[in-house]
């Protein structure tokens, strides 16, 4: 009889095993599509159909639609009517500026989502990391990036963008074509090792040298959702051999090379120097064995550390002063006000820059607060989890574990808050009521999650517009007034388009 039975189960045809196997799989997503779309907890959150059953509405929008989720999020809520929108079988998006000052405050117990972060490629930096260990990373890092009189590195940022003005100046009086958007990164980039490595990596006066970094960068950013959305390329790509990484992701590996060079010369530096000169870098504040040879694991730590705030600051600041540049060479009332306020403010630009009266212009920091708003450079989801106890919002019960997002995107082009969002308005900052406005401005996020290279940011922001604006007479020659520049959301903002301009005067040297 055994014999038998055995026999029957060997003339079974593989076509029926198949048959048999995919009738499991089959009737498993049935079922699984079902419990996510009725019985579910989020059930009740309106949504599309497939991102209750699926993340293939998530991967679309990311890789399909090349980064279009940021956009994608802000319609659901026009087109649902509705604050909370379902964006994944267990992600939901809150439109609401109190439910994300909620879930940033400081004891909210949002922590940081390690299904999303652990797939950057970065586990260790403070872009991943958890919540206690940021705060220990951001702890040391302060007694360099906090707010304090930055006299010293004002005087950098003013020469190093002296110097990029300078360059420009002489491309248009050769007639070369301006690449405005390479320029203003090479700025970032040496502005940024200036502080996290003691000296300037020298791209603005060697754009040959900049040039592969900046692919790299690119190719991370048009990377980014494939790591996020397999899961084992995050999980075992990056513990390879380097020999086999340097043929699958050659830019992973320059990159890292590149960071290591910077930070080894930081370390060999600060063995030579005194206690209180070894406090000037952000690398040697983060050394864990400070004063001593660092050990291999903390040497790759301080690299992730260190690539972390390269690749965050270099494209975050550019992209929003690429953005501000269009938007205000499109607008000749904007331009003239701000090029009055600015000739009034001449001496304390090109004579003697002094960045305290800069920063107090009025008009150019109404400028600036508009292009921090609508440029959103970090536009996408930065999903945290919902505590244990979970979390109610407005009647809906949303159970611990679950990912919540509330993006930036979506806070700057509320119209509550900022009517007529997508109109460029400085003048929005200067009204009676403005103050009420700053709370809502969350370019850098908010409290102790906001960026920790704010300040830094600020004095090249405020450097670069106020010498250019100055310096220069300037046409925006691509996009047309009225055009927009296109993007995409790959966690950072991912330009598409970049500006064309022409030098029409040099003022400093013309004698304007």
């Amino acid at each position: 009889m055994f014999d038998s039975y055995l026999g029957s189960l060997l003339n079974i045809s593989s076509v029926s095993i198949i048959k048999a196997i995919a009738t499991a799989l089959v009737a498993h997503f049935v079922l699984i599509s079902a419990w996510r779309l009725w019985f579910h907890p989020l059930a009740s959150v309106p949504g599309p159909r497939l991102a209750a059953v699926s993340s293939l509405w998530e991967v679309w929008q990311d890789v399909f639609r090349d980064g279009n989720m940021a956009r994608a999020i802000s319609r659901l809520h026009d087109e649902y009517n509705s604050d909370v929108v379902r964006i994944s079988p267990n992600h939901v998006h809150i439109n609401d500026p109190d439910f994300y000052f909620q879930m940033f405050k400081v004891t909210s117990g949002f922590e940081k989502d390690p299904a999303f972060y652990s797939k950057l490629g970065v586990p260790h930096s403070i872009l991943s990391v958890d919540t206690k260990t940021a705060r220990f990373i951001r702890t040391k890092a302060n007694a360099i990036v906090a707010p304090r009189d930055w006299g010293v590195m004002a005087e950098k940022a003013y020469k190093v963008t002296k110097r990029a003005s300078d360059h420009l100046a002489s491309q248009s009086r050769r007639g070369d074509e301006i690449d405005l958007f390479q320029m203003l990164r090479s700025i970032s980039t040496d502005m940024i090792c200036h502080l996290c490595f003691g000296f300037s990596a020298g791209f603005v006066d060697n754009p040959e040298e900049s040039s592969q970094l900046f692919r790299v960068l690119d190719m991370c950013l048009e990377g980014l959702w494939y790591t996020v959305h397999i899961p084992f390329l995050a999980e075992y790509i990056f513990v390879l051999p380097n020999w086999i990484l340097k043929t699958l992701i050659p830019g992973y590996i320059y990159f890292r090379r590149q960071g290591g060079q910077w930070v080894d010369q930081t370390l060999e530096r600060s063995k030579n120097a005194s206690e209180e000169e070894r406090k000037l870098t952000l690398i040697d504040v983060l050394n864990p064995s400070s004063g001593q040879d660092a050990s291999e694991k903390d040497r790759s730590w301080l690299i992730d550390q260190g690539n972390v705030f390269v690749f965050a600051g270099v494209d975050t600041t550019s992209t929003m002063l690429m953005y501000t540049f269009h938007k205000v060479l499109s607008s000749p009332d904007i331009l003239n006000r701000l090029q009055k306020e600015l000739q009034d403010a001449k001496l304390s630009i090109d004579e003697q820059y002094d960045w305290k009266r800069v920063r107090q212009l009025p008009y150019l920091t109404a400028v600036i607060k508009e292009g921090l708003r609508m440029s959103v450079v970090i536009p996408g989801r930065l999903p945290r989890v919902v505590p244990p106890e979970g979390v109610k919002y407005k009647g809906l019960f949303i159970p611990g574990g679950t990912s919540v997002s509330s993006t930036i995107y979506s806070m700057h082009h509320n119209p509550a808050v900022f009517p007529e969002p997508y109109w460029f308005n400085p003048d929005r900052w200067l009204a009676e009521d403005s103050i009420e406005l700053e709370k809502y401005n969350v370019a850098f996020s908010k409290g102790t999650r906001s960026c920790i290279g704010m300040n830094l940011a600020y004095l090249e922001i405020y450097t670069t517009l106020a010498l250019f604006f100055s310096k220069f007479e300037m046409r925006v020659d691509y996009p047309g007034v009225g055009e927009e520049l296109d993007w995409g959301d790959s966690l950072a903002r991912r330009s598409k388009d970049f500006i064309k301009v022409s030098i029409l005067a040099d003022r400093f040297s013309d004698g304007v």
